[in-house]
């Protein structure tokens, strides 16, 4: 997959721009000029490990979450699907050193926990709605609970989950949006 990171970054700050809540601005400014968003791989090895990943991962989940939510009529409103799916990662910016062949994991950063870090970072510029929360909150489905060893990580409980996506079909398409975009973009990887 080859990644125009300049017509992502364009693409992404115009959606952005487009929803007018209260901070919106500063953290369009912040992403822009503070964060390596338009530069950060998706991961170290499991998705679009390279230079640019993490952007074209959200303009993925983007496309896909979008056309889920108009299927299954979910009722979110475009900025909430803008919102969760092109930031829902943002705690991976600054997370990924560059090594001599791949990426290492700043630990630090990750031990303050995936989707935890990204709700912090958003709620310093932008209200989200309970459902947007949500959304974010979970989107790793059940690898916020166990790794891809089956290690228990315990961002979150199986049963908050779970009493979550009672609530918010949204949060388990999402989940799925998120890891089926994941899984298509590994057969583009190191290619």
């Amino acid at each position: 997959m080859e990644i125009d990171k300049e017509f992502n970054k364009g693409y992404i700050l115009m959606l952005l721009s487009r929803i007018k809540r209260e901070g919106m601005q500063g953290l369009i400014n912040f992403i822009e000029k503070e964060t390596d968003y338009f530069d950060a791989p998706a991961s170290t090895r499991y998705h679009l490990s390279c230079p640019g990943g993490l952007a074209q991962h959200h303009r993925n989940v983007y496309d896909f979450f979008k056309d889920r939510c108009k299927e299954f009529n979910l009722g979110l409103s475009k900025d909430s699907i803008i919102i969760v799916s092109l930031l829902h990662d943002i705690c991976k910016c600054g997370l990924y050193q560059k090594t001599n062949y791949s990426y290492k994991c700043d630990n630090i950063i990750k031990n303050q926990g995936h989707a935890k870090r990204s709700i912090e970072l958003l709620t310093k510029y932008i209200k989200l709605t309970a459902e947007e929360e949500a959304i974010i909150k979970y989107h790793m489905g059940t690898f916020g609970v166990f790794d891809y060893n089956d290690i228990e990580i315990g961002e979150y409980k199986i049963i908050d989950i779970h009493k979550s996506i009672k609530r918010y079909a949204s949060v388990q398409i999402f989940a799925a949006c998120d890891m089926g975009s994941s899984k298509f973009e590994k057969c583009f990887d190191n290619k």
